[in-house]
């Protein structure tokens, strides 16, 4: 038994790292894509300029990456309704479209003019507070509209109302 443990303990590891070099992005069809660093730095980049306060003190950091929306365009994904962003640790924010539409967002691959790493690539959007960012940015999801369900629960008082015809 030891003699196919440890080579499974090797393996493991190995499998959870293959994707942490790149940005996924799952399609409404379900399709997923597999962007790589090299790939996204390949692409054409917007500078971008944020400004915040860090330890009370104003910082103003010069960014440069992709414009989210051209991006995301180019490829002719235009058909979503919401889009959810995960990071390596699973930090996740979902924005509709509306506001996606209403705000520029950038996929950040390099911070004054030096390179981030995959743990370090961020989605940003300037015109948000820092806690809307997404450091370390691995997973996007397009997602469809989807209705509420009708509620499923009845009342017991429906059926006395209709006996009195107060309704």
């Amino acid at each position: 038994m030891k003699r196919y443990l440890i080579p499974l303990l090797i393996v493991l590891p190995l499998t959870l790292c293959l994707h942490l070099d790149a940005l996924l992005l799952y399609t409404l069809e379900g399709q997923e894509l597999e962007f790589s660093l090299p790939q996204l730095r390949a692409l054409k980049q917007e500078s971008f300029t944020t400004s915040r306060t860090k330890n009370n003190q104003p910082l103003v950091e010069k960014w440069t990456g992709l414009n989210l929306q051209n991006w995301l365009a180019s490829m002719n994904y235009n058909e979503y309704q919401s889009i959810r962003f995960e990071s390596t640790d699973n930090y996740m924010i979902r924005i509709h479209r509306a506001e996606l539409d209403s705000m520029p967002g950038y996929i950040a691959l390099s911070r004054e003019k030096t390179f981030l790493d995959s743990s370090e690539v961020r989605l940003i959007f300037p015109s948000q507070r820092d806690m809307y960012w997404v450091r370390g940015l691995a997973r996007i999801y397009l997602e469809d509209f989807k209705p509420a369900p009708p509620p499923r629960q009845i009342f017991i008082w429906e059926n006395e109302t209709a006996k009195l015809s107060l309704l």
